[in-house]
């Protein structure tokens, strides 16, 4: 399964898609194998943004758990 989804999320615009709509398990596969957290996707209006951004914008409240795994992954990145 994983294969499959990782298929279909060939670039950021796929996975700032699971990002917008709350997908935890498809935006935790894209960054298993390797996709960046602050990969910039587009917006429904062909705006550049990060995937946080991207999880942000929508009301939907799988969302949050979208935002705290980002959030948690980039103050990870972030020297001491």
């Amino acid at each position: 399964m994983a294969d499959a989804v990782l298929a279909n999320m060939a670039h950021e615009v796929d996975v700032g898609r699971a990002a917008t709509e709350g997908k935890i398990d498809m935006v935790e596969l894209w960054l298993a194998a390797g996709g960046s957290p602050t990969a910039i996707t587009l917006s429904s209006r062909g705006n550049e943004i990060s995937l946080l951004q991207a999880a942000c914008h929508s009301s939907r409240p799988a969302c949050a758990a979208v935002v705290e795994l980002l959030c948690e992954l980039q103050l990870a990145r972030e020297p001491s």
